[in-house]
């Protein structure tokens, strides 16, 4: 499996969790910040603006890091 570097705003994360385990937000069920309870309801269905680079304005040309989200975390 190849590696890239990808700015973590090309996910355009609605919440940055600060956890030292990857992907440890599949395990939450409930979050609470402040006085509002967020429930997880489900996975995120993949999007291919992820192979966009915002700042450039163009698409990766092999479609990353897209293609490897699909091909690791689909589930």
């Amino acid at each position: 499996m190849k590696t890239k570097n990808v700015d973590v705003y090309t996910f355009i994360p609605n919440f940055l969790i600060d956890e030292p385990k990857a992907f440890a937000e599949d395990e939450f069920t409930e979050m609470r910040i402040a006085n509002v309870l967020f429930r997880n309801l489900g996975p995120t269905h993949r999007c291919k603006t992820t192979s966009i680079n915002w700042k450039l304005n163009i698409r990766d040309e092999e479609m990353e890091p897209y293609v490897t989200v699909v091909l690791e975390r689909n589930h």
